[in-house]
């Protein structure tokens, strides 16, 4: 991840900026689904 655009979600917004400072890779179809909460992204 080298990038985020969140628009009215704060949250996403910081749970982005740590994945972008920590520099995790993220599978695509994982990150692009909106569905899934980053939270539990960074969880598993």
């Amino acid at each position: 991840m080298v990038a985020l655009d969140c628009a009215n979600a704060t949250e996403d917004y910081l749970q982005d900026k740590a994945l972008v400072v920590s520099g995790a890779t993220i599978a695509d179809d994982r990150i692009a689904d909106a569905s899934v909460p980053l939270k539990a992204i960074i969880a598993a």
